[in-house]
């Protein structure tokens, strides 16, 4: 049975906790919209094959074909409540420590927060393109090289550098922080500082953050503001004074919000890892031209999921599950299927399978 201490010799002072300010949102882009939908499809356009000039005839630039697209799909599923009476007797006995406004803002800071960081860093890691695996555990010497390999990654990617930001935990922080080319938040323009940076690398803010706000096996985060996106489209208490069946204040809270990687920017996501079990499971794509027949496969997986139209199979509305290896037969007409495929295992562990493309004759 639940517990109210009623006031007797009790200081009306309330013993207030601790509480972390957001990490993620000033991380996240914003550049798509969810409100009034909980769906949004994104296109992403292809590109034309270069062709070698003809000097004559009548297709000189080459055979022209029609520009084509793809197109996946975002779904917000995180749909969280709470609920909580203060009864006014119970209130008129506690010098008043249970005020409603301040029990909403208390929950925000001590639960709410929290929770959209934790599950946004999930989301980002799991969606990450790029990876760093450290051959043992993070020392003050391989901290900073994971850190400059993870860079290298998205520079060869053409990652813009602006709007990055590494995330690490704090047990790890120490180690990076011990790099000459660390610069502390006290030596950084005020306008520089926004919430929860301690420093910046070659001009990438560096956020310290709580272990158990990253998965168990992941050290770093590096992410481009672009690249990712943590929308929230409902964020409401509502506080009930007297109503029906109850004398005092009935509190109720809603949030709808989630977190994603975009498709094209997933190699903009790195993540570093001192475990090699998080690029496990392995999947590969592969195809036989002249038997027109493709096939992926994997070791250690529990899922893998796959698209035949280049779509990414992390969030395609044409993802194709499966937990075997798979034979594909392309279907006859003109063009080419781009095979791409995903697996994961039991914890959620992802690793993206080498992408090809399947004639189709």
């Amino acid at each position: 049975m639940a517990t109210v201490h009623l006031a007797d010799k009790v200081s009306p002072k309330i013993d207030e906790r601790f509480h972390f300010n957001s990490y993620t949102e000033s991380m996240a882009g914003n550049a798509y919209e969810f409100d009034g939908v909980k769906k949004i499809k994104i296109y992403n356009v292809d590109t034309a094959p270069m062709n070698d000039y003809t000097r004559s005839g009548a297709s000189r630039y080459g055979t022209p074909a029609e520009l084509t697209d793809r197109q996946y799909e975002l779904e917000m599923t995180q749909d969280k409540a709470a609920t909580w009476t203060i009864d006014k007797g119970n209130q008129l006995e506690q010098f008043n420590i249970k005020g409603a406004n301040q029990t909403a803002n208390r929950q925000t800071n001590e639960v709410v927060i929290p929770m959209v960081d934790k599950y946004a860093f999930k989301k980002w890691v799991a969606g990450a393109g790029t990876k760093v695996v450290l051959a043992s555990a993070m020392t003050a010497n391989s901290a900073i090289a994971a850190f400059n390999d993870a860079v290298e990654a998205l520079d060869n990617r053409a990652v813009p550098e602006a709007g990055r930001t590494c995330v690490i935990k704090n047990s790890k922080y120490k180690l990076l922080k011990q790099a000459p080319q660390f610069v502390y938040t006290d030596k950084l323009a005020q306008n520089a500082l926004v919430k929860g940076q301690v420093g910046e690398i070659d001009g990438i803010a560096i956020k310290a953050v709580p272990d158990k706000y990253l998965p168990a096996d992941v050290d770093m985060l590096i992410t481009q503001k672009k690249a990712i996106l943590r929308p929230k489209k409902l964020f409401e208490y509502n506080i009930h004074q007297d109503p029906p069946g109850i004398s005092g204040n009935l509190v109720e809270f809603r949030m709808m919000y989630d977190a994603f990687v975009l498709d094209a920017m997933a190699d903009a996501v790195a993540v570093v890892t001192s475990n090699a079990s998080i690029i496990a499971p392995n999947v590969t794509v592969a195809f036989n031209a002249t038997a027109n027949t493709g096939s992926i496969a994997g070791t250690g997986y529990d899922k893998i999921f796959y698209t035949l139209d280049g779509t990414d199979p992390r969030s395609s509305g044409t993802a194709i599950e499966t937990n075997a290896n798979v034979s594909i037969n392309a279907t006859t007409g003109a063009g080419v299927t781009t095979i791409r495929a995903i697996a994961y295992n039991a914890n959620a562990t992802v690793q993206y399978g080498r992408e090809q493309e399947l004639a189709v004759r």
